[in-house]
């Protein structure tokens, strides 16, 4: 079966590491978002990637496909 989730976002309750960008990447999703923290390497791995990566936890967004001008989070 081969499904397409180039339209869809990841929505996880934990940390975001390195393992969970790559199965991002792999799967083709473009948009992951967590209420935790995220590692170095996974921010550096979704901006490799085009991946749109926002932590709630953090207070960050790396990307581009989030408009995100109306909060007081830094862009990474």
């Amino acid at each position: 079966m081969n499904t397409d989730f180039s339209r869809v976002f990841l929505l996880v309750s934990s940390r975001v590491t390195f393992d969970v960008a790559l199965s991002c990447y792999k799967a083709k999703i473009p948009v992951l978002v967590t209420k935790k923290a995220i590692t170095d390497l996974a921010v550096d791995l979704c901006r490799k990637a085009g991946i749109t990566l926002v932590s709630f936890g953090s207070r960050m967004v790396v990307g581009d496909a989030v408009e995100c001008s109306h909060f007081s989070w830094r862009k990474g």
